[in-house]
């Protein structure tokens, strides 16, 4: 049985990292193993399962889910081909990244820590923490607000018409 733990390049899972320390409760992560793939037992509190399971970690290196969505289905295409049981292990825009990447029936369950879930309000949020308009968005393409992020009208685009279908059991923990 395999794990997918989707993650950021820039992010890397450390014990003090909030959103990590939550997954090292259930899946504790014993050494790496070549080819970026790591063993692990599951952990329930303070139990051990007893089932020890390799976990796949994979870097995506793109940052828009037109792009990253490819590098998610290859990645869970080779696992497919490899083991009949891929659980997968994603938070934040990973998660998000997941869902649309179109692997819902390569994955047997889904763990999300801290998801965003609905993308299109998260935009629509931004724009009004920003005080940006669709009309404004549109006519500029992109927009770099005072909070650091970048607003993107292809971005909201592509959300709109590319809405999320996700029909794998998920436990949300965090």
């Amino acid at each position: 049985m395999y794990s997918l733990l989707i993650r950021p390049l820039t992010k890397r899972i450390k014990d003090n990292d909030k959103a990590s320390a939550i997954a090292l409760r259930y899946f504790k992560f014993e050494g790496r193993i070549p080819g970026g793939r790591f063993v692990s037992r599951i952990i329930h509190g303070n139990r051990p399962v007893g089932l020890e399971r390799e976990v796949f970690g994979l870097d995506y290196q793109t940052f828009t889910p037109w792009e990253t969505g490819p590098e998610i289905r290859a990645a869970a295409e080779k696992l497919k081909d490899e083991c009949a049981n891929i659980i997968l292990i994603a938070n934040s825009i990973g998660a998000y990244f997941s869902m649309s990447a179109g692997i819902g029936g390569m994955i047997r369950e889904a763990y999300f820590i801290s998801p965003i879930v609905d993308m299109e309000r998260l935009i629509g949020d931004m724009m009004q923490w920003a005080g940006v308009t669709e009309t404004e968005l549109k006519s500029k393409g992109v927009i770099h607000t005072e909070f650091g992020e970048y607003l993107s009208w292809e971005y909201l685009c592509y959300v709109r018409s590319h809405p999320i279908r996700w029909d794998v059991p998920t436990q949300i923990l965090y």
